[in-house]
């Protein structure tokens, strides 16, 4: 295999060369009189240096772009027979110029190409009958564009012609897909939850269908700016492969070590999120699922919360994603304490208010379940399974 080469970009400036040769990955920050080190590093764990970066794997750091799931199917479908999609640089020339984030990639093009935009509205969107063949076509139609990873169907989407008031057209849309019925609904009433518990999430909307949730970006700015997007998986310089692997110590280690601002927020808030996933029973809640963002890397601030799901609705028996107090099982309220006390630095007060705010945010939310399920009968099941595992976890 011969060199394969991309032009990386900060902010719609060329900042550095990344190559792959063979089994090594090289990448070289390039013209540095023209770089600023505040505003043009392409992660917090690779500052603008002189030396270049080499690795026998892709950078973690830039693996964040990479897709997975049902939009890396869609591009093995699509062009498997024309070039190798299981190379990580190939997939970065097929989607580096849509990114989640402000790092992109090209082809040695003079200027990184602007996402294409949509003749559909967020309102088409929420009240499309059919969601799930407009999303099957809306992947075919950015797909190629779209550097978003999970396993759950999503893709990047721009709108244009908007009807209604939204300060910036930058969207994640999120299928429910087959392996997992009723996803979007599970999520949509996750991420009530967690708001009602006091948690930052996004801003987002379940479609009428109750196929498609819609998420609001949040590494944009409402002038349309892209701030930096960075995951705690790419943070520990671990691969994508292995954000199931660690325990949630690492993960307020390291964004202690960042550190993210206001300190004292951020302690109650990874604590409180922390929480919430095990009330809810999130299997999910990985190394990936937990992010920074920044435009100055002085002043870094905890993502908002985002990939809130009950997964023990599908999988009765499955555990949490990472461990605590080096063991993988849903811990119990002593287990969590102590986890707020000794890890996050909480004083027991704070520890305490925090998991009551998460009972109540759980509380409110379960009887508004059970009502979207009364009147769907599509989603009564799951709504009903969903509302009994937080009543049980909400009140243990």
């Amino acid at each position: 295999m011969g060199d394969l080469a991309l032009d990386v970009w900060v902010d719609n400036i060329r900042v550095g060369r990344l190559v792959q040769d063979n089994y090594e990955y090289v990448f070289q920050y390039e013209n540095l009189s023209r770089l600023s080190p505040e505003r043009h590093l392409v992660s917090l764990t690779m500052p603008v240096r002189l030396k270049q970066y080499d690795t026998q794997m892709l950078m973690p750091a830039f693996q964040t772009s990479l897709p997975e799931g049902a939009l890396l199917e869609n591009l093995r479908t699509r062009f498997g027979k024309l070039m190798d999609i299981n190379n990580d640089m190939v997939l970065l020339k097929l989607i580096g110029n849509n990114t989640i984030g402000r790092v992109r990639f090209s082809d040695s093009d003079p200027s990184v190409k602007q996402p294409e935009a949509s003749t559909q509205t967020l309102t088409d969107l929420l009240t499309y009958p059919e969601t799930e063949a407009l999303f099957v076509e809306l992947l075919e139609q950015f797909g190629v564009q779209s550097g978003v990873s999970g396993v759950q169907p999503k893709v990047l989407w721009s709108e244009q012609g908007q009807r209604i008031a939204l300060n910036q057209d930058g969207y994640i849309l999120k299928s429910a897909g087959r392996e997992y019925p009723g996803l979007a609904v599970n999520e949509y009433f996750c991420l009530e939850a967690a708001r009602a518990a006091g948690l930052k999430t996004p801003e987002y909307f379940l479609s009428d269908s109750g196929e498609m949730l819609v998420v609001k970006r949040f590494d944009v700015t409402p002038a349309g700016k892209n701030l930096a997007f960075e995951e705690v998986c790419a943070l520990l310089n671990r691969p994508n492969h292995g954000k199931y692997t660690g325990s949630y110590e690492e993960v307020v280690s390291i964004l202690q070590k960042v550190p993210c601002k206001p300190v004292n927020e951020t302690n109650r808030d990874i604590f409180k999120s922390v929480v919430f996933s095990m009330m809810i029973q999130n299997g999910d809640a990985h190394l990936k699922n937990f992010a920074v963002v920044y435009d100055d890397p002085a002043d870094v601030s905890l993502a908002p919360f985002y990939d809130l799901v009950c997964t023990t609705v599908y999988i009765p028996r499955d555990l949490p994603a990472l461990t605590i107090e080096g063991k993988k099982s849903w811990p119990d309220n002593e287990t969590l304490k102590r986890f707020g006390l000794d890890t996050c630095g909480l004083r027991t007060r704070e520890v305490k208010a925090c998991m009551d705010e998460v009972r109540s945010g759980i509380n409110e939310t379960t009887s508004r379940i059970e009502s979207y399920g009364s009147g769907n009968q599509h989603y009564q099941q799951l709504c009903q399974n969903l509302a009994q595992v937080f009543r049980s976890t909400a009140t243990s």
